[in-house]
């Protein structure tokens, strides 16, 4: 399903029962191209994009988001829905991780 945070598209995957949330942040730009059904036209051939219904699959809310999108508001998003919340980070994704925790972002793990 399509989310809207703090003005930016994402994508959130929510399992009947989950146990978690976490925040998938793709490499490369970051744009995933969040559809209005919450399908992703950027960034397919990216781990973490790939892989997200597995996560899901795994009890774990799962929010992909786009290079726009403010980290703390989506930490505080996902802490709504279900904590812990862990943001998982690959390649440039890392940067802007590490970017959204210096401006205050609180996620409970990173990775």
């Amino acid at each position: 399903m399509l989310a809207t945070i703090a003005g930016s598209r994402a994508v959130l995957i929510k399992p009947l029962v989950s146990q978690a949330s976490v925040i998938l942040m793709p490499g490369s730009d970051g744009v995933i191209q969040a559809g209005n059904h919450g399908d992703i036209h950027g960034l397919n051939g990216n781990q973490l994009v790939r892989t997200r219904y597995a996560y899901a699959a795994r009890g774990l809310v799962v929010l992909v988001v786009d290079v726009s999108t403010d980290l703390r508001s989506a930490v505080d998003y996902m802490a709504v829905i279900k904590r812990p919340v862990t943001v998982v980070a690959t390649s440039a994704g890392t940067w802007r991780a590490a970017e959204g925790v210096a401006r205050g972002a609180r996620p409970d793990a990173l990775v």
